[in-house]
């Protein structure tokens, strides 16, 4: 009977260090959390694009959000910010929460760039983060095309996401073709804007690539793709992007 009591009792006692463990693992494993994304490109003259990305995000994790840009080809970071912060040159990836709060910077990798804001404080923070890169428009033997992912953050899931895009004139059936790979929802021209909006969470398992197709010369773009307008098309439904795919984390 002593055995029996001896046994039973150690059998609790591992349940209850099991319990402990859990309610602790769940506390320290909590994670950050996007509820909305909304992606707005807009279009220049040049080719290039604005890219303002308006987020609302949960952290409790971490000390730096950031967005990787590789393998841009012809394309080049232009400009970044984020509303309401400072630029920090150098950034230091070593500094604590505080040092880091509303302060942005880039770091330079081996296939091209991070850019980098400080989380803040932690619990509920909406981020406007702003880009620009060139030559988003390239030339094509038949015309003229963006074929780009816009996916900059799906390490963390976005609950809602929307992507919409303007041109420096109006777009209208007769300039623009348009496209949406990598998530379930509607893309369609809104207006003068494309808008593209996610039916589903949108995860790391997904891209948010836009393929647009316009007339000859309608932009003064530098770069060119050297392949026809059904070439690129092919390319955006094998998957592929002029740009890496591009991720996005948090340290």
């Amino acid at each position: 009977d002593k055995e029996m009591n001896k046994r039973v009792s150690r059998s609790l006692g591992i349940g209850a260090a099991f319990l402990v463990s859990m309610v602790f693992s769940e506390t320290v494993f909590a994670e950050n959390e996007l509820s909305d994304i909304r992606i707005e490109v807009e279009l220049q003259e040049d080719g290039s694009g604005i890219v303002t990305e308006h987020r609302k995000m949960n952290m409790d994790d971490g000390t730096e959000l950031y967005i990787v840009l590789d393998d841009l080809q012809d394309s080049k970071l232009l400009d970044f910010s984020v509303a309401g912060f400072q630029e920090l040159e150098p950034w230091d990836s070593d500094a604590s929460l505080e040092e880091k709060a509303g302060h942005y910077g880039t770091i330079g990798t081996d296939d091209g760039l991070e850019l980098i804001w400080g989380i803040g404080e932690y619990g509920e923070n909406d981020y406007e983060v702003t880009y620009t890169l060139s030559n988003l428009v390239r030339e094509l033997e038949d015309g003229q095309g963006l074929l780009w992912n816009f996916d900059t953050f799906s390490e963390i899931p976005a609950e809602d996401l929307t992507v919409e895009i303007t041109g420096f004139e109006p777009f209208t059936e007769d300039n623009v073709r348009f496209w949406g790979f990598g998530f379930e929802g509607d893309i369609q021209l809104e207006g003068d804007t494309i808008v593209w909006e996610a039916e589903e969470e949108v995860d790391s398992g997904k891209d948010v690539t836009v393929l647009l197709q316009f007339p000859q010369g309608m932009f003064t773009t530098q770069a060119s793709a050297g392949m026809t307008s059904e070439e690129q098309r092919e390319m955006a439904m094998n998957g592929s992007a002029y740009n890496d795919e591009a991720t996005s984390n948090t340290v």
